[in-house]
């Protein structure tokens, strides 16, 4: 009864997390001050597709042609442009650079092309990634922001890949472990132990995928589909935690305790 409970929590857990992250995906950021167009190497941000991203290259630098609007009633400041790219919500690829534009309340102003020099791009990221390019006044307070899909051509090298690496290098140990002490019939006999080990497994497969979604160039995953990914891998790994069998032992947990004692007693009465 006791490991049922606590596998209806773990599981319940489990679904919680599933469940905040798609609040979190559905929640907007709230009204914007700037709206503004971008065109990025004469693509139109908005126009750029998970399946058709906008392609950058380290040693070619970038240009952008922002043309803002001020659609709130005070007069604004627009001082930063900030351009980023993400893989499960973790910024990968960050640049700044300085706009100083200072717009009235409707007032629209287009801006010469600003260039974004992309020259560390190689050991940055590698692969399809979801951006945003935002605008940010003096206090680093932001004015608006768009959505923009990327195709970052760094090297194998770039922190990305590497990080994808290390993820199935922690995710493949964890496993090769767990099966080893599988095949010498020691994992723990408690099967929520043996669940939880297999759930970090599981989670931690998911999360390798995720990330392999964006360094192959399949699709650059968003929150809810990444932390999907993760859930399903950990319910899985859960499931198959508690199905195989544990150390040899385990057979003493399933004895009752008045067999016990009386197989002691016997044993003394016999000697």
């Amino acid at each position: 009864m006791m490991k049922s409970k606590v596998a209806r929590q773990a599981v319940g857990g489990l679904c919680l997390l599933l469940l905040l992250a798609a609040t979190g995906c559905a929640q907007g950021g709230g009204g914007e001050v700037i709206e503004f167009d971008a065109v990025l190497n004469g693509s139109d941000v908005l126009q750029s597709e998970p399946s058709d991203p906008i392609k950058l290259v380290g040693d070619e630098p970038a240009q952008i042609e922002l043309t803002m609007r001020n659609v709130s009633g005070d007069v604004t400041e627009v001082r930063y442009l900030r351009f980023e790219g993400q893989v499960l919500d973790m910024i990968f690829l960050t640049y700044d650079t300085a706009v100083s534009v200072e717009l009235g309340p409707g007032e629209s102003q287009t801006l010469p092309s600003v260039l974004l020099d992309f020259y560390d791009l190689g050991g940055q990221a590698s692969g399809y990634l979801r951006g945003t390019i935002s605008l940010y006044d003096a206090d680093r307070v932001q004015l608006g922001s768009n959505e923009v899909f990327l195709d970052a051509s760094g090297d194998g090298f770039s922190t990305l890949s590497l990080f994808n690496v290390l993820l199935l290098a922690a995710t493949a140990a964890g496993l090769a472990w767990n099966l080893l002490r599988l095949s010498q019939r020691k994992l723990p006999s408690n099967s929520m132990v043996r669940a939880l080990r297999f759930l970090a497994v599981g989670a931690g497969a998911g999360l390798t995928l995720a990330v392999a979604f964006s360094t192959l160039r399949i699709w650059p995953l968003d929150t809810l589909m990444w932390v999907l990914f993760t859930v399903i891998g950990a319910i899985i790994g859960y499931a198959v935690g508690v199905v195989l069998p544990g150390a040899d032992d385990e057979i003493i947990d399933v004895l009752d305790e008045q067999d016990v004692l009386d197989a002691v007693v016997e044993s003394r009465v016999e000697a």
